[in-house]
């Protein structure tokens, strides 16, 4: 008997002691447990069910443990129908929480052999039963209805005849390794219990509560270790048959041999794992419940809340089923439902959120002001705009903010508004690169202008060189300054004053046309210089004169040509040139006048000798006539010479020495007869006829007109002559008449001005008509720069089209008819456009066309959001609106084409495309397969995991990344991918679930283990089994254990491991405590008198349980005989006495002993 019961039976005797009301045989004994009044008795098949009240809830401790009732077999009838009935009651729990979580039965089911067993009279244990008692279970699985208490059933099997009617089931005894453990009170049964001969067995269910004697010695019972054995005793109060009324009967149970709580659980752990299985199936629902009515959730949390429910069900649904002991079960159970419930994680309040979710926009917007305010890509007025546009985005999110009704249009409103407030800093491409992108344009606006300069015609290699120079160093100190530019604003005036700079650099010379006139002013001067130059050379002849000065003549247009052609001024200049050196050089000085004299006067002594040789050889004249001939030759020949010395220039020169040369000559007179003078002198006039004809045909500066009336002018003369010479009547008047003829007939061609004169005449006529047709060009309204361009490089091509067939013409008619066409070619080269106002009504037709085109772009660019659409569409409107504005206001051709230009190009860019929607779904994928990769990452490295749960985790990753990648392939816009996108980002994100750090489950796990060790120490002090010296032994053991046990913790580096570990070393410490050897079983000298002193007090509570039942005898009695009661209150006084001095006695005993 253990200490603690003492107090209670001590009270329970001094109550029978002195106890006005004790019940008698037929009147209830009122202890603490009652009879359920509501039961009812069945002959066939009933159970009845007895109360017992108990003010105190005591835990079932070690005893949460079960055996399968399978376990227990029988060859009889009466023993399966007992198995089955401790199966229901069984069945009957599994869906209390309290056992599912905290209690585990341990069943004692009697063992079918040697029962069914008599009901034997315990004051005639000769008379004859008629019940038998079939079958005892004692569970310790507390009711459905009544946690605190345990529960019995016992089956009554009537017997072959007669009626067994027990009134009561008065005590229960539990004897525990041959040893009474403990006798109680325990049934008031009230009603009676009827079985009829060959009923079926029939239950009682009884229970108790764990505060009574017996309940506490089973509640301290840990069952850990097998090898013990146990019988149940119960006493009947009732009858046999019709007279054994008020007889008391008892049953005594064969001992049965008791496993331990280990293999009892192991035999029933498949119920328990279904046990746990509804736990788990109630807690997971439970928990969606309550997250379904949690108003604080938005949709998506609530869909991932009780999705992460169902997971962890699953996943302890999985660990239940994969338990290969109790204790591992109960762990998973426990934790499961722990971690099913903590997937529940309320949100703060709607109003809360909306305090947040402004203070957060406030944040939201006051971050993006700064940023903008820091942002040097931007200028002052954009950062003024952006900033403005961030205030009222961020009033507008507020006031919506205020307006939501519930948490997803809270969050959809917070986000998006946090999106457009962060969307309103547009910032401007970076400083660097602006920086880069000024400079490109630098260097871009240097090869323009240095292109310009190579290209301009009008400017020399030298001029080009040092404005390109000029134009490098400009875009040297440009990107100079660009580079040392601290903010938007800046760069952007460097920017521009570097491009004005560099443009500046560009200096055009005189216009190449301007040049060609001066050119070809300087070669008519240099002509004239030249020709005035060879005039006044007297070593020349006039027919010299001529033919050097007609030289000029052709070198200068030679060279004018050539200028006419020229296509920049430095060819130009070298032309020119060229063209002053080969004028000059046709002027070529003769022999000098006295060296020509000297020959002339040999020429003229030569042509005397040889004309007095003809003389002296010509048989046609006498000897006089050869002498006066000869006299006549030297006279000539002395007067030319006389007057060769007298010549002042070579033309007299010349002309001195023909004369001289004829006169010397003439002097040679054949005689020749008239008639063959007069057919000579008309051959000669023949001849001179058709020379001089020829020389009209060929003479191209004449028309055909004119060329056939000079030359029926020819042969009117030529006609004359001969006329004349036929009447002539001497030689003298036959060679005046041929003299006169010829001359006259030479001087009917009458040479127009020259070919090439014409062709200059011509040309200037096509360089004028040229310039009045580039003037009205210039004048007319209507047309483009590029127009005016176009139409005045026609002129100049037609113009030189023209100039080009005057210079290659041979002739008059054809240089006529060449300048003529030329004229209206060039002419027809201005052709004047549309009307400016025309214009304009058809360039606003054209803007208004693009934005249409741009916006039905735009609408059908699945690349954009609703929200990018409508933003693009208002740009194209305002952009088509300014640029009508600007043309109503443009004042010619070229600025309309310009501002219509601008305009269609602002127009269209207006929509810009997004990434389509393909490109955008595959970004998306990768940001999901990223996303999947970095949580299983995280997952991989977080210490705070089992293996297991980073399994589970990871599993979970892949899933909502499939699922996430499955959804995105199936949509068919942008807004929803985003939305898709986002959610599964956010989704795969949330499967990492960290558990408590490593260092906290350390610390926990080291908490458990002072918690185990100080348990285990204290069932060490408790154990009145164990001498002290034991006690410190086993406790020291107990704390080197968990020293080790946290050492080894401290070295743990995961979660497994630890688990591994504290699990092991919470064993280990647990074993350290072993169980002394009951004081009945030591043999210790030192020990002795305790063991007698036991042996006393057990034959003295037989003692005083003898008196006890021959006190009810005697009660029984008293019922009967009248003036009996003084009696039995002796016995009954007597009886207290001895059981406060057994108590007393034994807590003396027990005190020694522990000292």
């Amino acid at each position: 008997m253990k200490p603690k019961i003492l107090p209670i039976m001590l009270l329970c005797s001094l109550a029978l002691q002195f106890s006005p009301n004790i019940a008698l045989a037929d009147e209830p004994i009122q202890n603490n447990l009652e009879v359920d009044s509501s039961s009812e008795t069945s002959s066939n098949d009933s159970s009845s069910v007895a109360d017992a009240d108990s003010p105190t809830t005591m835990d079932t401790g070690p005893l949460n443990s079960t055996v399968d009732t399978d376990s227990f077999s029988s060859n009889t009838e009466t023993a399966t129908h007992t198995t089955d009935t401790t199966t229901d009651l069984h069945n009957s729990n599994t869906d209390n929480d309290e056992h599912s979580s905290n209690s585990t039965a341990i069943r004692l089911l009697t063992e079918t052999d040697p029962y069914p067993r008599d009901v034997v009279d315990d004051s005639n244990p000769t008379e004859s039963a008629y019940a038998k008692v079939s079958s005892i279970l004692l569970d310790s699985v507390p009711l459905a209805d009544d946690p605190d208490y345990y529960s019995m059933v016992i089956t009554i099997n009537p017997g072959a005849a007669g009626v067994f009617t027990p009134n009561k089931i008065y005590k229960i005894g539990l004897l525990y390794d041959n040893s009474l453990v403990e006798e109680d009170t325990i049934i008031n049964y009230e009603s009676t219990y009827s079985v009829s001969a060959g009923d079926s067995p029939n239950d009682f269910v009884v229970k108790f509560s764990k505060s009574t004697q017996l309940g506490r010695w089973l509640s301290d019972r840990s069952f850990e270790t097998a090898g013990h054995n146990m019988s149940v005793k119960l006493f009947f109060r009732g009858g046999i048959g019709t007279t054994g009324e008020g007889k008391l009967y008892y049953s005594t149970g064969p001992y049965i041999a008791l496993p331990s709580r280990a293999e009892i659980n192991q035999n029933d752990l498949p119920s328990f794992k279904s046990e746990a299985i509804d736990a788990i199936n109630k807690k997971a629902q439970e928990t969606k419940d309550a997250i379904d009515t949690d108003s604080s959730l938005t949709s998506a949390e609530k869909a991932m809340q009780k999705d992460a429910v169902d997971q962890e069900a699953t996943k302890a649904k999985d660990a239940i089923n994969g338990a290969t002991d109790l204790d591992s079960l109960k762990q998973i159970e426990t934790e499961s439902l722990e971690t099913i419930g903590a997937q529940h994680k309320p949100g703060t309040s709607l109003e809360d959120q909306k305090t947040t979710a402004k203070d957060a926009i406030d944040t939201k917007a006051q971050e993006t002001k700064d940023a903008i305010d820091a942002d040097n890509s931007l200028t002052s007025a954009e950062k003024t705009a952006q900033k403005n546009a961030v205030d009222q985005e961020a009033t507008k999110a507020k006031d919506a903010i205020n307006g939501a009704t519930d948490l997803d249009s809270l969050k959809q409103i917070e986000t998006e508004s946090l999106e457009t407030i962060g969307a309103q800093h547009k910032p401007g491409t970076s400083l660097e690169d602006q920086k880069t992108t000024a400079k490109d344009a630098i260097d871009n606006k240097a090869k323009e202008t240095k292109d310009a300069i190579d290209a301009d015609n009008s400017l020399t290699s030298a001029e080009k060189t040092a404005q390109k120079n000029a134009v490098d160093q400009e875009a040297t100190k440009a990107k100079d300054a660009i580079n040392d530019a601290k903010d938007t604003d800046s760069l952007k005036q460097i920017e521009t004053e570097g491009l004005d700079s560099i443009g500046a650099q560009h200096k055009p010379g005189t216009s190449l046309e301007d040049q060609k006139t001066t050119a070809k002013d300087v070669l008519d001067t240099k002509a004239q210089e030249t020709k005035d130059a060879i005039d006044a050379d007297n070593s020349l002849t006039a027919a010299e004169k001529t033919a050097q000065k007609n030289a000029v003549d052709q070198e200068a247009t030679k060279a004018k040509d050539a200028i006419n052609d020229a296509k920049n001024t430095d060819s130009l200049k070298q032309i020119e040139k060229d063209g002053l050196d080969s004028i000059g050089a046709q002027h070529k000085p003769g022999t000098s006048l006295e060296d020509q004299k000297t020959t002339a006067k040999d020429a003229l002594d030569t042509k005397a000798q040889e004309t007095k040789d003809a003389i002296d050889a010509d048989n046609s004249l006498t000897s006089a006539e050869k002498t006066a001939q000869k006299n006549a030759v030297d006279q000539e020949a002395t007067k030319a010479k006389d007057t060769i010395n007298n010549a002042k220039d070579t033309d007299s020169l010349k002309q001195i020495e023909k004369d001289g040369l004829d006169s010397i000559g003439a002097q040679h007179k054949p005689g020749t007869s008239l008639e063959d003078q007069k057919t000579t002198a008309k051959d000669a006039l023949d001849t001179k006829a058709q020379e001089t004809k020829d020389a009209i045909d060929a003479d191209n500066s004449l028309t055909s007109a004119e060329k056939t009336a000079q030359k029926n002018a020819v042969d009117q003369e030529a006609t004359k002559a001969k006329d004349a010479i036929n009447d002539a009547k001497d030689a003298d008047s036959l060679k005046q008449i041929e003299k006169e003829g010829l001359d006259s007939i030479g001087a009917q061609h009458k040479p127009g001005t020259s070919l090439e004169d014409q062709k200059t005449t011509a040309k200037d006529v096509i360089d004028t008509k040229a310039q009045e047709t580039k003037d009205a060009i210039d004048a007319d309204n209507s047309l483009t720069s590029a127009e005016k361009t176009a139409q005045k490089n026609a002129v100049d091509q037609e113009a030189t089209k023209a100039k080009d067939a005057i210079t290659d013409t041979k002739d008059t008619d054809s240089l006529k008819q060449i300048e003529k066409e030329g004229l209206d070619s060039i002419g027809a080269q201005h052709k004047p456009g549309t009307s400016l106002e025309d214009q304009k009504t058809t360039v606003k037709d054209v803007i208004d066309t693009k934005a249409q085109e741009t916006k039905d772009a735009i609408d059908a660019d699945s690349s954009l959001t609703a929200a990018e659409k409508t933003a693009q569409k208002n740009a194209v409107d305002q952009e088509a609106t300014k640029a009508k504005d600007a043309i109503n206001d443009a004042k010619d051709t070229d600025s309309l084409k310009q501002i219509e230009k601008e305009g269609l190009d602002s127009i269209g860019a207006q929509h810009k495309p997004g990434t389509s929607l393909e490109d955008q779904k595959t970004t998306a994928k990768d940001a999901i397969d990223n996303k999947a990769k970095e949580t299983k990452d995280a997952i991989d490295a977080d210490s705070s995991l089992t293996a297991a749960e980073k399994t589970a985790q990871k599993n979970a990753v892949d899933q909502e990344a499939t699922k996430a990648k499955d959804a995105l392939t199936g949509t068919t816009d942008l807004n929803s991918l985003k939305q898709i996108e986002k959610e599964g980002l956010d989704s795969i994100g949330a499967q990492h679930k960290p558990g408590t750090s490593l260092e906290d489950q350390k610390s926990a796990a080291k908490d458990a283990i002072d918690k185990k060790a100080q348990e285990t120490k204290d069932a060490i002090d408790a154990d009145n089994s164990l001498t002290a010296a034991e006690k410190t032994a086993q406790k020291a053991a107990v704390d080197q254990e968990a020293t080790k046990a946290k050492n080894a913790i401290d070295g743990a580096t995961d979660l497994d491991s630890l688990n591994k570990i504290k699990t092991e070393r919470l064993d280990t410490i647990g074993s350290q405590y072993k169980k002394g050897t009951f004081i009945k079983d030591q043999k210790n000298p030192a020990t002795a008198t305790v063991d007698k002193n036991d042996e006393q007090t057990k034959e003295s509570t037989s003692s005083l349980i003898t008196r006890e039942k021959a006190t009810i005898n005697s009660k029984n009695a008293a019922t009967k005989l009248p003036n009996t009661g003084n009696k039995n209150s002796q016995s009954l006084f007597i009886s207290g006495l001895l059981t406060l001095f057994v108590s007393i006695y034994v807590l003396i005993k027990r005190r020694v002993k522990n000292q």
